[in-house]
């Protein structure tokens, strides 16, 4: 096999690896909106709105699947739309939702 070919199809898995697996991670937010939104008033443990948090995080994470579609521009890897606005959304996500999660951790044990 030619070595260029073997090397350009190379670069081209490693970097499906690398951005591909983040891409779906998308749906995890909008699973945990539903989870919260299906809990009842009475027995709420974290404020409503931090579903709907969670539902603009899964919109502003949805650019980011559009990846390995673009070498480059603002979708690519290191573009403003696939890089720099997930990263940030991303960023306020963990800023919000840690404080919530370690909360709910005490509650979750067993006496």
């Amino acid at each position: 096999r030619d070595f260029c070919l073997s090397r350009g199809l190379g670069d081209v898995y490693k970097r499906q690896m690398t951005f591909s697996p983040a891409a779906p991670f998308f749906l995890q937010y909008f699973a945990i909106a539903i989870i919260i939104f299906q809990i009842p008033d009475k027995n709420l443990l974290v404020p409503r709105w931090l579903a709907y948090f969670n539902l603009w995080v899964g919109m502003g994470l949805i650019p980011a699947s559009f990846i390995p579609l673009f070498h480059s521009g603002p979708f690519a890897w290191d573009g403003v739309f696939g890089f720099y606005i997930p990263v940030l959304v991303f960023g306020a996500w963990f800023i919000v939702m840690v404080p919530y999660l370690l909360k709910l951790v005490p509650s979750s044990l067993p006496d």
